[in-house]
């Protein structure tokens, strides 16, 4: 999966592909709203499947989503140590 697929997963819904990216996510760290807060939810989930040899999956996007929207220290943690190498 691209990173412009994976970012247009987290912000749209799945049913209707209606925008949902303007979404708020009060109190979160790494944005104020889902798309804000996607291309971070991308590069975790991306280092993540690097790191651990799995694909990417929407279960996997809508994870790192949860830890990003929630200010989790393993977001950062993770992609500082491990988010050294480039992505697509």
């Amino acid at each position: 999966m691209k990173r412009s697929e994976g970012i247009h997963l987290l912000t749209h819904d799945l049913e209707t592909d209606e925008y949902t990216g303007y979404l708020g996510t009060p109190g979160c760290l790494y944005g104020q709203n889902g798309a804000e807060c996607a291309p971070v939810a991308w590069r975790l989930t991306y280092v993540l499947a690097r790191e651990t040899g799995e694909d990417i999956t929407q279960d996997s996007l809508d994870y790192a989503m949860g830890l990003v929207v929630n200010s989790h220290d393993d977001v950062a943690y993770t992609i500082r140590n491990y988010g050294h190498r480039k992505y697509r």
